[in-house]
């Protein structure tokens, strides 16, 4: 239930959705006669997109996601501790589109694919646990896996197959986190966090106590810190990206902690 809710919340609280439908009221009431309304509304929405697609708001949205955690540096990991595997959570890869003739498509979180690539040079010993189901809300039988998709691409990359763990039950953050954890047989087992940078706090708030035996791996950059006070964005779709970004991790933390999925927003 929460997963279907939450798809179809997603889709309407979408900034990206949320103007156009909400222009397309304004426009409604103008039409049955509610000129006055109707007329206001539609200033304030396209205000607010404005705001969204060529100021730097949607980077000051993400900023203090992308920076709860610091940048990984492999050189101040404890050689004493080994690191176990690699855990690379789904979304980097289109399920929806895996049966296509010209292969996967990259989502705008791609990038964690290419940080996976980079760790498992660094960590050869090292397992890679590939986390995600099928997370469309349409899914059917022949939808393919996130996992499994990842997993054909990171062969074909080169990396072997005995090394991959799959794991394709899980459909959001959550019961990534829940599936994954059964893997750590051991207290002290150290493991890789891969996801984006803006949804790491959300990814390791998940695990909750077990997120002590994670290091978190971010990828996917969106902001530059300071420097994005001044920075606009080149086009309108790449603003209402962000943005859309933005208001969908924020909100998940907000709905993970009403829901009960993890204790406290301390743990963000």
């Amino acid at each position: 239930m929460f997963f279907r809710c939450a798809k179809l919340l997603h889709f309407f609280l979408r900034p990206s959705n949320a103007i156009l439908l909400l222009i397309a009221i304004a426009c409604l009431l103008m039409l049955i006669g509610g000129i006055a309304v109707g007329s206001l509304m539609l200033l304030v929405v396209t205000l607010i997109a404005a705001a969204l697609a060529w100021t730097p708001l949607p980077y000051l949205l993400l900023r203090p996601l992308e920076s709860r955690y610091p940048v990984f540096d492999p050189q101040q990991l404890d050689p004493a501790q080994p690191v176990r595997g690699i855990i690379l959570l789904g979304g980097g890869v289109n399920a929806s589109r895996g049966d296509k003739p010209n292969g996967p498509i990259f989502t705008s979180a791609g990038a964690r694919l290419f940080v996976v690539l980079e760790l498992a040079r660094l960590f050869p010993g090292a397992r890679i646990l590939l986390s995600g189901g099928v997370p469309d809300l349409l899914a059917n039988n022949k939808s393919y896996s996130e996992a499994g998709l990842t997993r054909d691409l990171l062969i074909r990359f080169g990396i072997a197959p005995e090394r991959i763990i799959m794991e394709e039950r899980s459909r959001d953050t959550f019961e990534n986190a829940r599936e994954s954890e059964k893997l750590f047989t051991a207290a002290d087992d150290r493991w890789l966090l891969v996801t984006s940078a803006a949804h790491m706090p959300r990814a390791m708030a998940s695990f909750g106590k077990r997120a002590t035996q994670l290091i978190p791996c971010c990828a996917d950059y969106k902001t530059q810190g300071p420097a994005d006070d001044d920075r606009f964005f080149g086009s309108a779709a790449h603003g209402w990206l962000c943005a859309d970004i933005a208001a969908h991790e924020w909100l998940g933390l907000l709905a993970y902690r009403l829901s009960g999925r993890f204790d406290s927003l301390k743990q963000f």
